[in-house]
């Protein structure tokens, strides 16, 4: 994700940032060649849309994928507490430890795939299962899985899917995972790059008005 917002902010070395310093620049020294700098104007207005157009795609990209792996932490967790209960199973509460090797290692799969997406605590039980928690609210207890949710709200034009609880909708705030990271710039890289924009459009818009009320 770092690297996304990497690559979007290397315009700030381009042309375009160029030109806006060179508006700036013939703005308080008062130059007389307006048409050229209300040209540039223009043309940095354009450049602006699309890479509004391309920031919000990359917001809406992130969402989309903020969905995706929603939907693999709750075949994930499913699949643990499956697992779980056919452990306990196996092994008789602990009775017969090692009869159940092959479910446990792909228990230990499971959990190590559900890590990859989302920071989780992992506590294993005295009969043999485990209890999985993100922050302080269990995702798997025993044979019992939490499945997560998305809900929709707007945001400036985006859909943004917040994650919470199916059964309760209470919110899930993620730490660790892709989803964190996902989540960090699709909320928060993005929108400041975007604010950081609005900004310098604006002081390009006083620049320009400037130059116009110089005649």
């Amino acid at each position: 994700y770092d690297r996304k917002i990497a690559g979007v902010k290397a315009w700030r070395g381009s042309p375009l940032y160029r030109a806006y310093s060179s508006i700036s620049q013939q703005a308080l020294s008062g130059s007389k060649n307006v048409e050229e700098v209300l040209a540039t104007a223009q043309s940095l207005a354009d450049s602006f849309n699309r890479l509004d157009h391309q920031l919000r795609g990359l917001q809406e990209a992130e969402n989309r994928s903020v969905e995706l792996a929603v939907g693999d932490v709750n075949s994930l967790i499913e699949q643990i507490a499956q697992v779980n209960a056919q452990i306990v199973q196996a092994e008789q509460g602990r009775i017969n430890v090692g009869s159940a090797n092959d479910l446990r290692d792909r228990r230990d799969q499971l959990l190590s795939d559900l890590s990859e997406r989302i920071g989780i605590r992992v506590t294993e039980t005295d009969r043999g299962s485990v209890n999985v928690l993100a922050g302080s609210d269990f995702l798997v207890y025993e044979d019992q899985s939490f499945a997560l949710s998305t809900k929709q709200t707007a945001q400036d034009g985006v859909l943004i899917s917040q994650i919470k609880f199916a059964i309760n909708q209470k919110s899930l705030t993620v730490t660790g995972g892709a989803i964190e990271g996902q989540v960090v710039s699709r909320d928060l890289n993005i929108d400041q790059f975007l604010n950081d924009m609005n900004k310098l459009a604006n002081a390009i818009i006083a620049n320009v008005n400037k130059i116009h009320s110089q005649g």
